[in-house]
């Protein structure tokens, strides 16, 4: 029997019924038992070359080089980002530059991890940092964003669920509540004993946060459609809400393809 992983193996008994070459096994490592099955699963990621002889705790082959473009991609981003901020005071958006920082932190911390994979101190960092606290900081900012939007540019009339297709007051809370929930599915997969489980959690946890962040993206755009034919407040109007809008609209449709 074949094995995917490189680290020492504790042979399991297998139970009645179950032959030698079909069992899993158990690892022994410093990491919390985990379940290995055969070569061919498709729940099995490859180690790297290169790296230290360890569990592979992720669910796919890492990459070096994709981590340290990534760290260096992300950090000229936050100061971008920073520089920005600054310069137009508009501190209501500072959690844009935050979020960037975080992702860098966690794609140095991946970046060490890819070379030392039985390090799970690292490995527990880098998904933090690039899997679910960049995403979800961003994806609230720009929900409340939104929110702040429909309320400034919506006439008394019309603010209500006919128009707007969904409880008003509720929905920075409706939007930011399932993706939060998302992200709590993902982080529950890090505490699973057994990759296949595991895995299956946080792809549950990522497909269902797509398909909400594809859904703000649809919501907003059938507002800023229908906003066109509304008496919007002059104050409003000069200051060109359509572009900050559509610029929303288009930062969800990217935080739903990354």
């Amino acid at each position: 029997m074949s094995f995917t992983f490189a680290p020492i193996f504790t042979p399991s008994t297998p139970a009645a019924g179950i032959t030698a070459s079909s069992a899993p096994t158990v690892v022994a490592a410093t990491m919390p038992a985990v379940v290995i099955f055969p070569s061919g699963n498709p729940q099995a990621a490859t180690v790297p070359t290169g790296t230290t002889a360890g569990i592979n705790p992720y669910i796919f082959t890492p990459s070096f080089s994709v981590a340290v473009g990534g760290s260096v991609a992300f950090l000229l981003l936050g100061a971008i980002l920073s520089i920005q901020l600054i310069r137009s005071r508009s501190w209501y958006f500072n959690l844009a530059p935050q979020a960037a920082f975080v992702e860098t932190a966690g794609m140095i911390a991946r970046t060490h991890s890819t070379l030392h994979l039985s390090n799970v101190t690292a490995f527990a960092i880098q998904l933090f940092g690039t899997m679910i606290v960049p995403g979800s900081i961003t994806a609230i900012a720009t929900i409340f964003t939104f929110t702040r939007l429909m309320w400034w540019v919506t006439p008394n009339d019309k603010r209500n669920m006919q128009q707007i297709g969904l409880p008003v007051k509720w929905v920075s809370a409706i939007w930011a509540g399932m993706s939060i929930g998302c992200d709590i599915a993902k982080g529950l997969g890090m505490n699973v004993h057994t990759i296949s489980f595991a895995s299956k959690i946080q792809l549950i946890g990522m497909v269902v946060q797509v398909f909400v962040f594809a859904g703000f993206a649809i919501f907003a755009s059938r507002f800023m459609i229908r906003a066109q034919r509304w008496a919007v407040n002059g104050n409003a109007e000069s200051k060109s809400w359509e572009k900050l809008g559509w610029t929303i609209v288009a930062a969800m449709t990217v935080l739903t393809v990354r």
